[in-house]
């Protein structure tokens, strides 16, 4: 607020004439029905108000009145996280004006309560003293009154006459000459005009062409504890029915811009025309998946359908076959629908809708290339069944590409740039020990010693004349940052960026300190999330932890050296309460939903050479502005001028790039990347082409064998990437029936992505990318041998190499495996078992976790892992725990694991497999045995806590609902006493019970009751209504108002519980009942 210019005389009383002349403007081409013009000139007049009248000190004359004209234009101007802010800041306490903030904040139980008042309380408080005002007042209750009855039911002839009894306010107001209210009306009548485009019963029944569902769906939204009752313009934008009809399309929107609910509506369609259907939605991060689980099972739970997350890494086990059996909708990460994809048939049928989210995540690294080439199979499964596959994407410069390739059509798009807040950019300046803030702009501003120096030491000389110079805090730019984030919370939270892990933990103890010295306090709100939380962190680093000591205070480090557990806790308990700073790198961008007001650009630097991609600055960038929260995201770049004049230049350079849109890099194929690189390879080793093509075919007799080898050893690691796929291929296409086994690849591949690219690349066409393509599968054809070990090769969704060394040594593997069957199956046999196939793995040609080397340290980590000691403890004996736990045993081992369990499960070896099955599982999760793992799996996410009590519970059910049921029904035994456990594992059980609570529906005992009204009711219910003591039964707009005397106490039961009525059956029949889903009848 600092550095405001003098005004000029009367500069308020012109700025608002300007802003109702662009009121006016944007009436007129409403009226045109000019919508882009009109929505301009309604955002500009709201902005200039907001800037006159919505600031927090604001004392002017008429500021509510002002505030509340803003409000509306803001809404109608559909920025409706804007319109909420400064309906935050409106405290009138007309009758108009609280009912006016009610219905546009959506408070519709309060709305009602005060509508339930003025019809039902005969009592003159509830009326203005002037005449003009009690008009307005009875004539806008039935308005709202009406459009209530639309947003419960959908009826189309309430919202039109609410829209008349506007109309006649505005003329009303004409005639009355009171311009005030003339242009709130006005403006009302707009924001009707705006909630029916926007409503979902206008959005929603033309796409899923079936009333019934639609109205579920709209009735599950309604109703949540955050109702939503419309769709934001940008869902409006990509929700169009002749796109959805397509096979494929690609939708971008910005980050908190409603992707989800896009996603909502795909899913509800496909299962609406095909009931047995199954979606999937990828999500490529676990984070992401559990986010988008709990978003999607939320809404589709509730209307029967089924929705899982598959739990585990990139295999699929025995429990996944079980819940996709059940399943509608299943999530999952692209590694696990591989699995999955390839090693059951009877799923792959069902499959009829593919969602991908961050479809912009393709490029050169291997599990972007992997991810791309799942694409393509998926495509192929689509279009065998008819389905449909769908790309969702934040950031998304070239969009056309990637319409072409997922839609067949560059028409397949739809990309929104509308976000919930806007942003500013500015410099966060540390010049000396001072921090200078300056705002981007068409008008630059700035914040002038927004940090001032503090003495921290003064200048002291020694007794030997030693001078030292004093000490002043901010002494460097991550001091600065610190202090700026730290004043910043006033405005709301704070996100600092780091570009490497090791810098999250040293930022965060310099806010805490200051925290400290402040006297800042922190209370998470969410107290079952914070619970979760303490004990995950409480299992991976026991009861002293630094992790936990600074989310206490309101500080979140968060990077990916996190444990999973803690990383997902701590995303879970951000998403749901308010922190106060994040410190955090670009794992934070990767799909995790959160956003703060500030986000502050600390550093930049990955190492020495490498700098964060611009794309994952605006993933990051995009977490600025918190929707219904913030008016405006603020992104600091911070600037260190103590440095040289050249690295000033090169910081601000660098801050240029980052802050132009335009500098999104364009994504690009991996495949085409993989395959260019391995021509450009080949003329690296001057190799001529139609030799390098033969050697791509595994002729290596026609090339010089020392120049094969070398190539070979260069080329290995990005074919593997790509082998197993072609062979998956060759089966869906029957490949061995072809007179030609590659001719299918100009089918596939010349609508693949990398096709789509190559065309643009005149050095390397897309001719020679589809002879490359052949040539490869020819070689691989030729390695796999005979067409019975295609499916063994491509089920096990590992390298192709690593494939064929596993086929050689199966026999090895079952003598291992029944040697541990005929055992007494002990602990000790196991990690016998387990030894050898460590031993195995390290034996195959596949690229190997850095720094990890199967030694005699193994046998102690092995059986501390395999008996759930935590890791924290195990860390107290040997070095590099975290990474042979959590890199080599969650995901490498199981891996492998699983591949060699589809490959025996294919000759007929099912016990064997199965025992393979469970110790891939044993090893993600770090158990021994089945029921662990269940409890585990159950919620019970401490390894020590799953052993302790599956010692204590039988259980005989193999799916994980069950289990929780029983781990409840013991708590509740704990809690009087009957049964025992450790401290931690009540904690746990615990957390369990209050999270189940917390979803509980609300129970009503179904009634009917007998009675006779002299009145015609045009929708047979009659509402259930109470004011003080008095309960009433009430048509929707109060022209019958029947008061109940007889048998109160039954109705005063249900009479606090929103839209419970009483619906007429046969005669004088009536039924207790309700839309709202979350009610329970019983």
């Amino acid at each position: 607020m600092e550095n405001f210019p003098h005004y000029t005389v009367n500069l308020d009383e012109k700025c608002t004439h300007i802003a109702f002349s662009y009121l006016n403007c944007g009436w007129r081409f409403f009226l045109e029905k000019i919508s882009d013009e009109a929505t301009k000139c309604m955002e500009k007049a709201s902005e200039i108000l907001e800037y006159l009248y919505a600031y927090s000190d604001c004392e002017k004359l008429y500021k509510e009145y002002y505030r509340l004209v803003c409000s509306l234009a803001y809404y109608i101007s559909a920025q409706y996280s804007k319109s909420f802010i400064i309906l935050g800041k409106y405290n009138s306490d007309s009758y108009i004006g609280k009912i006016t903030k009610l219905f546009l904040t959506r408070n519709f139980i309060e709305l009602e309560r005060q509508l339930e008042i003025k019809y039902l309380k005969n009592d003159e408080e509830t009326s203005s003293e002037n005449k003009d005002n009690i008009i307005y007042e009875k004539i806008l209750s039935n308005a709202f009154l009406h459009i209530i009855n639309f947003i419960r039911t959908g009826k189309m002839e309430s919202l039109e006459s609410s829209k008349d009894m506007v109309r006649d306010l505005i003329t009303l107001a004409d005639i009355n000459n009171e311009p005030h209210m003339w242009w709130y009306f006005r403006l009302l009548y707009l924001v009707f005009e705006e909630y029916e485009d926007g409503s979902l019963w206008k959005v929603v029944p033309p796409l899923l062409d079936n009333d019934d569902i639609s109205a579920k769906y709209i009735y599950a939204n309604l109703y949540k504890k955050k109702p939503i009752t419309e769709f934001f313009k940008s869902q409006r934008e990509c929700l169009d029915g002749e796109l959805l009809k397509n096979d494929g399309f690609v939708i971008g929107m910005p980050t908190s811009s409603g992707k989800t609910k896009v996603a909502e509506v795909t899913i509800l369609k496909t299962l609406t025309k095909s009931p047995g259907a199954l979606c999937i939605y990828i999500a490529p991060y676990r984070s992401l998946a559990n986010e988008v689980e709990f978003s999607l099972s939320s809404m589709f739970e509730i209307m029967g359908y089924q929705v899982s997350q598959l739990y585990g890494g990139s295999q699929t086990s025995p429990l996944d076959r079980q819940l996709t059996k059940q399943a509608n909708v299943i999530i999952v990460t692209p590694e696990k629908a591989k699995s999955m994809l390839r090693s059951n048939k009877d799923l792959k049928d069902r499959i009829q809708l593919v969602i991908i989210d961050e479809g912009h995540l393709v490029g050169f690294q291997p599990r972007y290339i992997t991810g791309e080439l799942l694409i393509e199979e998926l495509k192929i499964v689509l279009k065998k069944n008819n389905g449909q596959l769908v790309l969702l994407s934040a950031v998304l410069p070239n969009i056309s590409d990637f319409s072409l390739w997922i839609g067949e059509d560059d028409k397949a798009k739809r990309m929104s740039v509308w976000r919930p807040s806007s942003q500013r950019f500015g410099e966060l300046s540390l010049a000396r020990n001072t921090v200078n803030i300056n705002w981007e702009g068409e008008t630059p501003s700035y914040n002038k010693n927004f940090i001032t120096p503090k003495l921290v030491k003064p200048e002291r000389i020694t007794k030997t004349g030693r001078k030292y110079a004093a000490k002043y805090f901010p002494a460097d730019k991550k001091e600065g940052v610190a202090a700026t984030a730290t004043k910043m919370l006033d405005v709301g939270s704070v996100l600092i960026y780091v570009g490497r892990s090791n810098m999250v933990l040293s930022q965060a103890r310099i806010v805490s300190k200051l925290f400290e010295e402040k006297g800042i306090e922190h209370e998470w709100r969410n107290k079952n999330d914070w619970l979760f939380v303490e004990l995950a962190c409480i299992e991976e680093y026991g009861e002293d932890s630094e992790i936990l000591s600074l989310l206490k205070q309101g500080i979140v480090p968060h990077s990916s050296k996190l444990p999973t557990e803690v990383r997902q806790s701590i995303e879970k308990l951000m998403a749901n309460d308010n922190p106060k700073i994040i410190i955090a790198t670009s794992t934070l961008g990767q799909g995790v939903n959160i956003g703060v007001s500030t986000v502050i650009v600390s550093n930049v630097r990955l190492d020495e050479s490498n700098t964060v991609k611009v794309n994952d600055f605006w993933n990051i960038a995009g977490r600025a502005g918190r929707a219904f929260t913030d008016t405006e995201g603020k992104i600091l770049y911070a600037i260190d001028r103590n440095k040289s004049q050249w690295s000033i230049y090169n910081q601000i350079q660098m801050k240029e790039m980052y802050f132009k849109y335009r500098n999104i890099e364009k994504a690009t194929s991996g495949l085409y990347l993989l395959l260019r690189y391995l021509f450009i390879l080949s003329e690296e080793f001057e190799i001529e082409y139609s030799l390098f093509l033969e050697l791509l075919a595994e002729n290596r007799e026609s090339i010089d064998e020392q120049k094969a080898v070398e190539f070979f050893s260069e080329a290995d690691q990005f074919l593997e990437l790509l082998d197993d796929t072609l062979i998956s291929m060759d089966i869906m296409n029957e490949a061995n029936v072809l007179e030609n086994s590659s001719s299918w690849i100009d089918d596939v591949f010349r609508s693949s992505l990398a096709f789509i690219q190559a065309k643009q690349d005149q050095s390397f066409s897309e001719e020679k990318m589809i002879e490359i393509l052949k040539a490869r599968n020819s070689g691989v054809i030729k390695l796999a041998g005979e067409e019975t070990k295609w499916h063994s090769i491509a089920s096990s969704s590992v390298p192709l190499r690593a494939s064929l060394v596993i086929e050689h040594r199966i026999d090895e593997l079952l003598k291992y495996v029944r040697k541990y069957i005929d055992s007494d199956k002990s602990f000790e046999e196991l990690l016998s078992l387990v030894m050898e196939l460590d031993i195995f793995i390290d034996s195959l040609p596949i690229s190997k976790i850095e720094g990890i080397e199967i030694g005699a340290n193994f046998s102690e980590i092995r059986e501390g892992w395999f008996s759930g000691t935590s890791i924290h403890i195990l860390e107290k004996r040997h070095e590099n725990v975290r990474s042979i736990c959590n890199e080599y045993y969650s995901f490498h081992f199981p891996w492998i694991v699983n591949a060699i369990a589809q490959k025996i499960k294919l000759i007929d070896c099912q016990e064997e497999s199965k025992v393979l099955e469970q110790i891939s599982l044993f090893a993600e999760i770090g158990l021994n045995n089945n029921k662990s793992v269940k409890i585990y799996l159950a919620g019970i996410k401490s390894r020590n806590c799953a052993t302790e009590l599956s010692e204590k519970i039988g259980m005989d059910n193999d799916l994980v609902t069950p289990v929780k049921e029983l781990l409840l029904e013991f708590f509740n035994l704990c809690v009087v006493k009957k049964e025992d456990c450790s401290e931690i594992c009540f904690n746990w059980l615990k957390l369990l019970n209050d999270e189940k609570e917390a979803k509980e529906y609300v129970k009503v005992k179904r009634r009917s009751f007998q009675f006779n009204i002299p009145f015609d009711l045009h929708d047979n219910l009659l509402y259930i209504k109470k004011v003080q003591s008095e309960i009433w039964l009430c048509s929707f707009d109060y022209k019958i108002k029947i008061p109940v005397l007889k048998e109160k106490a039954l109705f005063n039961e249900c009479s606090d519980i929103p839209d419970i009525f009483l619906r007429k059956e046969k005669g004088d029949v009536w039924i207790l009942d309700s839309h709202n889903p979350y009610i329970i009848f019983y």
